[in-house]
């Protein structure tokens, strides 16, 4: 297993300070929150804009433009828009990720020809106009025909994020247990391919969101998750996952591992 990639998740305008922040375009607040992520091991960095409503765009562009002139990491263009997605694809390409994606064939026949001419990276959320797939099966169904098209658009496999859903086990007790069971399937079906979770979902609506979070994050990496939407600044949920990495043999000699343990023994 590969190294886990760290999607920092904190601008998103459903925070009422990060929508602030956009609507005044804060850039020195922009620059403190993507630089605590990265510095806490975020190699991307997702955004939100989609509440700002008719400004969604702009709001995007603006803190894209301004994140990819400082920063090393790529972006993640979090919205339910394709006009947006197409948008920053074109302009910023391959340093942005479109996240996300239904795994309609119609709209990934579309995008797809788009993400593969300017070298994009993107997610694919495995449901379609009918919803989300209420069993494994139908989830994998969906990879399925994605993995097809996307190797049709001759998009690289490294550059792709299968991303089954996470739901919340407050509203579904074998959510959690479903997921679970989809990321070890794609890693055994499309091992080339990133397979991705936004971990916060799993707790939504319960108490101990951190505690269920934790726990959630090692399950998943042992069951085949390497990519994963998350607070990097938790610390406790930092070292939940260098652990489990090393324990799932995505930390070689454990020097990640030592690495933090050193830092924060300083």
């Amino acid at each position: 297993m590969n190294k886990i990639t760290l999607f920092g998740e904190k601008i998103i305008s459903s925070n009422a300070d990060v929508e602030k922040m956009l609507i005044h375009k804060d850039s020195k607040t922009l620059f403190e929150m993507a630089e605590e992520q990265i510095s806490a091991g975020a190699s991307v960095i997702d955004i939100n804009t989609a509440l700002l409503m008719k400004d969604e765009l702009n709001a995007m562009l603006w803190a894209v433009r301004l994140l990819i002139e400082k920063f090393d990491v790529k972006i993640s263009i979090d919205s339910p828009d394709s006009g947006v997605l197409e948008r920053c694809i074109k302009e910023f390409g391959n340093r942005v990720i479109a996240n996300s994606l239904p795994a309609d064939t119609e709209v990934l026949g579309r995008m797809l020809a788009i993400i593969s001419e300017y070298q994009s990276g993107v997610v694919i959320i495995l449901k379609n106009r009918s919803g989300i797939p209420e069993d494994s099966k139908g989830r994998l169904k969906l990879a399925g025909r994605a993995v097809n098209l996307i190797e049709e658009a001759g998009i690289p496999p490294e550059d792709v994020y299968l991303d089954p859903i996470i739901t919340t086990i407050g509203t579904d007790t074998n959510g959690g247990k479903l997921v679970l069971d989809c990321f070890a399937k794609l890693e055994e079906y499309y091992p080339a391919y990133q397979r991705l979770g936004g971990l916060s979902n799993i707790s939504f609506g319960l108490p101990l969101r951190k505690l269920l979070n934790r726990t959630f994050l090692s399950m998943a990496i042992a069951r085949g998750m390497n990519a994963v939407i998350c607070d990097p600044t938790d610390r406790k949920l930092l070292e939940t996952l260098r652990a489990a990495e090393a324990i799932a043999g995505a930390d070689p000699g454990c020097r990640d591992f030592l690495a933090y343990y050193r830092n924060i023994n300083k």
